[in-house]
């Protein structure tokens, strides 16, 4: 879980992970063996419908190829209003390439969505940013994390 890693790299850090009912109390568990439940919670929302956290960041892993391009837009929107001045957004996803043309594995996993479910398919980086800066975001960037996967990055301004 991200916020494990997070919260024992960073001493300081406090996290919220906020996500449906049956997958926070998974969370919990995880939190509680790593010894972290003071400083990680776990908040059971509706990310359409309920109030976004108040945070300095905002981290989706996996989240956005799940949705539409409207979608996407949508949600980052909500965090873009959730988030104070200079607050982040993070977008960790599988990227395509900016072409469409691979990387294998994100072909593969494009093709599964396709298959499985309805509206959401792997993004370009391009993409991604386009919907941040849609949703008000200034300052998207782009970072390497692993492999084929990055983060996408906006600031609030």
């Amino acid at each position: 879980m991200h916020s494990i890693t997070a919260a024992r790299r960073f001493p300081g850090l406090t996290c919220v992970v906020a996500d449906l009912p049956t997958v926070g109390a998974v969370a919990q568990e995880f939190i509680g063996a790593a010894g972290l439940s003071e400083r990680i919670n776990v908040a059971s929302i509706d990310m359409w419908n309920d109030p976004l956290p108040r945070a300095d960041v905002h981290f989706y892993s996996q989240i956005f190829h799940d949705w539409s391009p409207t979608e996407c837009v949508r949600l980052a929107r909500r965090s873009f209003d959730a988030l104070p001045p200079g607050g982040r957004i993070l977008v960790h996803e599988l990227l395509m390439a900016d072409d469409g043309c691979g990387p294998v594995p994100a072909v593969v996993v494009n093709l599964m969505m396709a298959l499985m479910y309805t509206g959401g398919r792997q993004y370009s980086g391009r993409e991604l940013e386009q919907f941040l800066v849609e949703a008000g975001f200034g300052e998207v960037q782009r970072i390497p994390t692993y492999g084929h996967w990055h983060l996408v990055v906006g600031t609030r301004a």
